[in-house]
């Protein structure tokens, strides 16, 4: 069994990202089924953000955080 493990970008290309895809693409790339987020703190922490927003959203399409 191995760890899925996702390398993320800089945090001004995720936010280019979300803005061009939307939320469910989002999702699907860097937080679902993902152990392990390897990249910079920044990027890691606007994922975190993210998260955190589209669990509290209900299934509401958006394309940035606030």
């Amino acid at each position: 069994m191995s760890i899925n493990k996702v390398f993320v970008p800089e945090r001004k290309a995720l936010k280019e990202f979300l803005k061009h895809n939307g939320s469910k693409s989002f999702y699907l790339r860097y937080a679902k089924k993902v152990d392990a987020l390897i990249g910079s703190s920044k990027s890691i922490d606007y994922i975190d953000k993210f998260i955190n927003k589209y669990r509290n959203e209900n299934d509401s399409v958006f394309f940035e955080l606030d």
